[in-house]
């Protein structure tokens, strides 16, 4: 009776039963905060889920007239007897131009301009310009100043490997613009990491960082 009654109260605790007890040994002022932490993670990913997402730029897009005259009238204009263009067939395949608007014989390709991503700029604006007397035509392109305040969505996720006071740091670390206000970002972080003498730990941070 004492043997079993022994090896009843040396039986070891079931994973459940360990992670219960884990909790309940936390303060209660810490699960306030990792509550508050899980509900602003889930509420986050739910407006992330529903939300509008970015058009990709991989392929072509149609492009939106520019803001400051997208309710303006074209007026006709005098044209001259022969417009300059690009070859359709030969810079249509350099491009990579979409197969409806290589396959339109009415259109013909203008002009055609690289943009460069700009600093702190939300985008580009590209103007056209043709001469009506010698049929050439050029471009110009300028970049929109961002706005004061915007939600944000990059991503990164990254995995480390160094060296530090104890010892060997494997790491993973998943990181996420939230908001920018100016030039500073509000992001969210999880990361987990392990070293070879303290063991493995994670945890989930708020960030401020100012960018240049």
């Amino acid at each position: 009776m004492i043997d079993q009654l022994r090896i009843s109260l040396n039986k070891p605790k079931s994973l459940y039963q360990r992670s219960l007890d884990a909790i309940t040994s936390i303060p209660k002022k810490k699960l306030y905060w990792l509550g508050a932490i899980v509900v602003f993670v889930l509420v986050y990913l739910l407006w992330c889920r529903f939300s509008a997402k970015p058009q990709q730029v991989r392929d072509f897009q149609p492009a939106h007239t520019a803001a400051p005259v997208i309710n303006m009238e074209k007026v006709p204009v005098a044209g001259p007897k022969q417009v300059f263009v690009f070859d359709k067939f030969k810079a249509g395949k350099k491009l990579d131009i979409p197969e409806a608007e290589a396959g339109n014989r009415s259109e013909q390709i203008l002009d055609a301009v690289d943009v460069k991503p700009g600093p702190k700029a939300s985008g580009s604006r590209v103007v056209t310009f043709i001469n009506a007397s010698t049929g050439q035509a050029h471009s110009v392109v300028k970049n929109i100043p961002q706005s004061w305040i915007s939600f944000e969505r990059g991503n990164e996720l990254g995995a480390g490997y160094g060296i530090g006071r104890d010892g060997i740091v494997y790491a993973a670390r998943y990181r996420r613009d939230i908001l920018r206000v100016g030039s500073v970002y509000l992001l969210g972080e999880i990361e987990a990491n392990q070293t070879s003498q303290r063991g493995a730990e994670a945890k989930a941070m708020g960030w401020a960082v100012y960018r240049w």
